[in-house]
């Protein structure tokens, strides 16, 4: 667990067309897990922590899915780091 400020990520429209979401929804770090393929939730969640823990930048490959209809796939690339201020 992580326990980072993640009440509001800041994303811009096209990051959340990825993930299924109008251009205006408020994204927090649940309705990010929540809209990640169930089969690559643990994995995704497993990188970020270990980024978080080591300072080290993520490379990871993750499904995400319409919350209406499964059966929409988007498969999304992710690289970064953990920044500190």
């Amino acid at each position: 667990y992580c326990d980072l400020p993640f009440s509001e990520l800041n994303w811009n429209k096209e990051v959340k067309n990825h993930f299924f979401l109008k251009p205006d929804a408020h994204v927090d770090i649940n309705i990010f897990y929540e809209r990640i393929h169930p089969m690559d939730r643990e994995m995704t969640r497993a990188a970020i922590q270990h980024s978080i823990d080591n300072r080290a930048p993520y490379n990871i490959v993750y499904r995400t899915t319409h919350p209406e209809d499964p059966s929409r796939i988007k498969s999304i690339r992710a690289m970064g780091w953990t920044d500190y201020n």
